[in-house]
């Protein structure tokens, strides 16, 4: 029962990369060596769907859409690009004193036309302190190194488009008639760029009787600016939420991880520990944002605050649970429940009023 459809779909989506490397080794005398790698890549995703809805059917003998009447439709066109050229060197001397250093450029598609580039550089450093001559007397160390980083990282997971005002259809009416027609559906943002993410990394690996024993240990911070986020609008601009870059936030936090290889012959046994905490913080939200509710079907349910971690929950706080018809009936207010009852959350009354 009910209205009989067909409906008929295709859909393609092709990614293709293109790589090119270049390397050079190189080991010099007086325990030098050098790696360095220079490279262009290039990447393309094009999708496309087609749609088609027919209704209407006479009977059950024709089973594709042309048996009906065709009553909608859709097609979808999309592809985004990217272009990258990297960088890297690559140095140690007597396996004891280690750098790294990179650069990248990417272009994206996504991006505004004035601002679709973004430069990544990084760098770390490294101290092999076991190899040091001054540690041959420690039989039982294998490996103490000592290591530090920095380097920036870009985002562009967007939507396709998101810095272009797109149009949509809309119908409106004429003389009395619908007429179709095509309004603005998204703003224009030729500025949006990058979200880039700045991370600074200290950690110390060891390793102990014959790597019976290992471990490693890290403190990070990374500060993520330039957000990707879609903000609130005022509804006089004719839209309700705008794709821009925006804000400050920090993560910062230690991981440390320890195994021990009890038994190594036929019957092994290693024991893994591991500990991380971490800490997110919003620093910024930009000279006019306080704040950036999450708005869904039910409302907000999330929110982005400065002072506090992104995307926390947002509601009311919850008292317990309503046990009586009593209880109801003595409380100050219910503001999620017009009619509550036994077994239903209460709120709490956070201002006194």
């Amino acid at each position: 029962e009910g209205d009989p459809f067909g409906q008929s779909s295709s859909a393609q989506g092709i990614n293709w990369l293109w790589e090119n490397t270049l390397n050079y080794n190189k080991s010099f005398s007086g325990g030098h060596k050098l790696d360095a790698l220079l490279g262009y890549t290039s990447q393309k995703q094009s999708n496309e769907l087609n749609l088609v809805f027919a209704r209407n059917f006479p009977d059950d003998q024709v089973t594709t859409v042309s048996g009906g009447i065709v009553t909608g439709g859709n097609s979808v066109q999309e592809e985004w690009s990217l272009v990258s050229a990297l960088a890297r060197i690559n140095y140690s001397f007597k396996e004891r004193y280690l750098f790294t250093g990179t650069i990248r450029s990417d272009r994206s598609s996504r991006f505004g036309s004035d601002n679709q580039t973004g430069i990544f550089p990084s760098a770390s450093v490294g101290w092999r302190i076991g190899n040091e001559p001054f540690m041959d007397g420690f039989d039982a160390l294998n490996e103490l190194k000592l290591r530090a980083s920095y380097g920036v990282t870009g985002n562009f997971e967007i939507p396709n488009y998101g810095a272009i005002g797109l149009l949509q259809s809309s119908n409106y009416i004429l003389d009395n008639q619908i007429v179709n027609g095509i309004v603005p559906q998204t703003l224009t943002n030729r500025n949006l760029s990058w979200e880039s993410t700045t991370s600074f990394d200290i950690g110390l690996d060891f390793a102990f009787l014959q790597d019976r024993i290992y471990g490693t240990f890290d403190y990070y911070r990374n500060l993520t600016t330039d957000l990707l986020l879609f903000v609130s609008t005022p509804a006089s601009s004719g839209f309700q939420t705008a794709l821009t870059n925006i804000g400050e936030v920090e993560n910062r936090g230690f991981e440390a991880s320890f195994t021990s290889r009890n038994l190594v012959g036929d019957f092994k046994w290693e024991t893994d520990f591991n500990f991380s905490a971490n800490t997110n913080e919003v620093l910024a939200l930009g000279p006019d944002a306080d704040e950036i509710p999450a708005r869904g079907a039910a409302g907000v349910r999330h929110i982005t605050q400065v002072g506090h971690p992104i995307g926390s929950y947002y509601g009311y706080v919850t008292d317990g649970i309503y046990q009586s018809q009593e209880e109801i009936d003595n409380a100050p207010f219910d503001t999620q429940a017009p009619d509550p009852a036994p077994g239903d959350i209460r709120f709490k009354d956070v201002d006194g009023d």
